[in-house]
């Protein structure tokens, strides 16, 4: 026989039922939990311990119960199922009678303002209720997006009655909302919440150098080292360089004069700020990160984007050169597919000892050797 616990436990499964029936209108009461009548085989002493149990746990419920002739304790009437005959009982024995009163006002609200939302609010109770304090402002910025697709404005420049950073704290219910109501939930979830749906993103900026002063003309910009955003970046007609891409700031500012050579600062993150700059393409990009598992996880994103990418000074021979600089290193999950042999070499020692070398402590000399022997290569 269940016990109140037990029947507390599977009632509050029911709850999110109950709150998808008040969206659909159907009807769901009374809710009745069956659990089969006590074993009359047990002790006496025993069966009416867990009758009791029932009646004096009782939060809410209605007991029904069945008159059963047995050999041993003759003729007993005992419990066969409960039930909840009405919402009240129901919503009285979860005490969650503030969270659905709230419920039905955001409920009635959305049908009033956005009804195209029915469907969706059917199917995401768990967040009309997360997301229930604020749901008139939710309202409110889907309402200005259905007046106003695509409105080209900054998050914060929006003439929305909301606080300046409700709608990047909110993003990801928002952008479900705003699916379903521009798109009718065809589009595709992925992209970054501005450009779904058509804000003005505050772009990252990229800093570069020119390694060769002849580029500063032909590239069109006016110093050998510049910080710009990202679509500026993209912009560039920088097609048949030969590109370096290092993590490191300082390695960045040391890189010699390279002919036709451009540098690029990652950041940490170079395949996630530049996987959409199509002109890498029709270059001769090198990746410079530090030896380990971080940094040929970095090396191997960027090469599914630029299949053709080099990496420069991340092989075994620089490990073994150098080890005895390497640090403490962190595990960056499972391991790249896309590495050559002799990267995959490098990445698997330093995966199986958990050590770092990081590329600004290789000596300057031996930097301006690879570059060059690279450049003999070409």
């Amino acid at each position: 026989m269940l016990t109140p616990s037990e029947i507390q436990g599977m009632v509050e499964r029911k709850y999110p039922v109950y709150l998808r029936s008040l969206v659909t209108g159907e009807t769901m009461f009374p809710i009745r939990i069956r659990f089969g009548l006590p074993s009359t085989t047990d002790e006496f002493a025993n069966l009416q311990k867990d009758v009791t149990t029932l009646a004096t746990g009782n939060f809410g419920y209605t007991i029904e119960y069945e008159t059963k002739n047995t050999r041993k304790y003759g003729t007993q009437n005992l419990p066969s199922q409960v039930r909840f005959d009405s919402e009240e009982q129901f919503i009285r024995a979860l005490r969650k009678e503030l969270e659905v009163e709230q419920f039905r006002a955001n409920l009635a609200a959305t049908m009033a303002r956005l009804p195209q939302l029915k469907d969706w609010m059917a199917s995401h109770i768990k967040w009309m209720v997360e997301f229930g304090h604020i749901w008139d402002d939710v309202l409110l910025v889907c309402e200005y997006f259905l007046a106003n697709p695509r409105p080209g404005l900054y998050i914060r420049q929006l003439p929305i009655a909301v606080h300046t950073k409700f709608i990047q704290e909110n993003s990801k219910v928002l952008s479900s909302l705003l699916s379903a109501i521009l798109y009718d939930g065809t589009k595709e979830e992925g992209d970054a919440f501005e450009e779904r749906f058509g804000l003005k993103p505050l772009e990252p900026m990229i800093r570069f150098r020119t390694l060769d002063p002849g580029l500063l003309g032909r590239l069109g910009v006016s110093h050998t080292e510049m910080g710009v955003t990202l679509g500026a970046f993209r912009r560039l007609p920088a097609r048949g360089l030969r590109v370096v891409i290092t993590e490191n700031l300082m390695n960045f500012a040391c890189l010699p004069d390279i002919p036709n050579g451009l540098a690029i600062w990652g950041q940490g993150n170079a395949a996630e700020l530049l996987h959409k700059v199509q002109w890498l393409s029709d270059c001769d990009v090198q990746y410079w990160g530090d030896i380990d598992e971080h940094g040929f996880h970095i090396l191997a994103r960027l090469r599914t984007a630029f299949p053709a990418i080099k990496s420069l000074m991340m092989d075994i021979q620089t490990l073994h050169r150098f080890h005895r600089l390497a640090g403490r290193g962190a595990s960056a999950g499972q391991s790249p597919t896309n590495l050559n042999q002799d990267e995959m070499d490098a990445y698997l020692e330093v995966s199986s000892q958990i050590i770092r070398l990081e590329q600004e402590k290789i000596p300057q000399s031996y930097v301006i050797h690879a570059l060059i022997r690279e450049s003999q290569r070409e």
